[in-house]
């Protein structure tokens, strides 16, 4: 019967009310109750497939469990037949039962015993006093650095994020939208044109001026949709991961914890507590805490979360080229699904099929050439209609389909700096005064789009 959460002496307090004797055995935060000690010899015996078993009976176990709760409270497991059984909840006693019956172990005595059950209490120790317990050591602090860049602002903030979130952007459509533009900058750059429109015969000229008034709509939009892209994936990235790191320091084995983690929030998603925080030391340290060792659960937190976290936090280096950005995080994965499901900001695809299959001939060739479908918004359907018409590109392979696409406004993100500690936290007014030096910004990143054709020459209009 190992235990966890729970110390030598209040399972020897437990063992005693119930008639039984504790014995430690193996490492810390691992005991047994052993069976052939039963100081009243036939109290909890049991039989397996009608032969004499060693361990208690139902009964034994159930009686055990109620001294138990007496002394330590919840909180603490226990292993039933190698069945993993928490002590919270009143469905505990139907659980031993059915682990005792699926390890085929019956009782062996009389059923005058369920009243022996029934009546087993700690007070029956008399001047048995449990030993006090230890006060909670004061947690160490992560020792991460912040990330560099510099500080992102916005509108939203705790107040307003409800209205401001009812908008949610479909990742199939700005993921798409966001490769077609770069298709349409890239085939405007490979058309050369005279500089001067006095080079330019008067046979050509009109046709020379729609294109530069093309390009220059390219060029602005293109700028504008990458960055207001990429600062949505940043903050709902960082949102989310917020969530899931106080949904995994609420239990589930965690071996961290932090100041304040309600799961406070439209649907207990969003956190509107987060906001104040600075992404610059919230990312590093979530992902620290994601990759923290103790950590026993498969569905919340672990490996992929903080590479989430990690892939975030490339929103500072690459500031500058934001496509590059939103190009790395458009495929992330959590540990159930695609990672934008958790109903702000961004939703997954409808396809997700499709959308894979989108993904993949992005990254084997042209998708205006391939045969995917492809959802687009207005203004950038727009930029090819006009393109094939102005004989920029030729007219696409790929079935194409308007849809609404429209940024989030951002988030007003806080000054705060985020501590996580291992183990217990300091106390709440241990917290640093929030930051107020800028850390030093990321050096300037060159776009992976270069040349000189027509989009070099029609800057956008500020």
């Amino acid at each position: 019967m190992p235990f966890t959460n729970v110390t030598v002496e209040q399972l020897d307090a437990a063992a005693k009310a119930c008639g039984m004797k504790f014995v430690p055995k193996g490492t810390l935060g691992l005991a047994t109750v052993d069976g052939y000690l039963n100081a009243k010899g036939t109290q909890y015996a049991s039989t397996k497939d009608g032969l004499k078993h060693y361990g208690p009976c139902v009964c034994g176990f159930k009686a055990f469990r109620k001294a138990l709760n007496e002394l330590v409270g919840g909180g603490w497991t226990m292993t039933v037949h190698k069945h993993k059984i928490s002590s919270w909840g009143y469905t505990m006693g139907s659980k031993i039962e059915s682990a005792c019956y699926k390890a085929k172990v019956q009782c062996a005595h009389g059923p005058a015993s369920a009243a022996i059950t029934s009546d087993v209490h700690v007070s029956d120790l008399g001047t048995y006093t449990p030993p006090a317990p230890e006060p909670e050591p004061v947690g160490v602090p992560f020792d991460v650095a912040p990330l560099l860049g510099e500080p992102v602002t916005g509108t939203v903030d705790a107040s307003n994020y409800g209205p401001a979130f009812s908008n949610r952007r479909c990742v199939s459509t700005a993921t798409a939208t966001m490769y077609v533009l770069e298709e349409l900058y890239a085939a405007a750059n490979a058309i050369q044109l005279p500089t001067l429109a006095s080079d330019v015969p008067d046979s050509q000229l009109a046709d020379y001026h729609a294109r530069i008034a093309w390009a220059r709509r390219l060029v602005t939009y293109r700028r504008g949709y990458g960055r207001t892209l990429a600062r949505n994936f940043l903050d709902y990235l960082t949102l989310a991961s917020y969530s899931e790191v106080c949904h995994e320091a609420s239990g589930y084995g965690s071996r961290y914890t932090f100041p304040a983690h309600s799961r406070s929030g439209a649907g207990g998603r969003i956190i509107p507590g987060s906001m104040a925080y600075d992404p610059r030391t919230l990312l590093p340290r979530m992902a620290k805490a994601f990759r923290t060792k103790g950590n026993k659960s498969t569905s919340y937190g672990g490996e992929k979360w903080a590479k989430i976290c990690d892939s975030a936090g490339l929103y500072f280096k690459w500031a500058d080229a934001p496509g590059v950005f939103a190009d790395h995080v458009v495929d992330l994965r959590h540990n159930g699904n695609l990672a934008f499901d958790k109903g702000f900001i961004l939703r997954n695809p409808s396809d997700e099929s499709a959308y894979n299959a989108m993904l993949d001939a992005k990254r084997t060739g042209s998708l205006l050439a391939g045969r995917a479908p492809l959802l687009l918004s207005p203004e950038c359907l727009a930029l090819v209609e006009d393109a094939v018409r102005l004989r920029i590109i030729a007219r696409p392979t790929a079935r194409l389909t308007e849809h609404a696409d429209a940024p989030v406004p951002f988030v007003n993100w806080g000054a705060k700096e985020f501590i996580v500690y291992k183990g217990a936290h300091a106390p709440a007014d241990a917290e640093p005064a929030p930051e107020t030096t800028a850390p030093t910004p990321w050096a300037v990143v060159a776009s992976q789009y270069g040349g000189s054709g027509i989009a070099t020459l029609a800057p956008p209009r500020e």
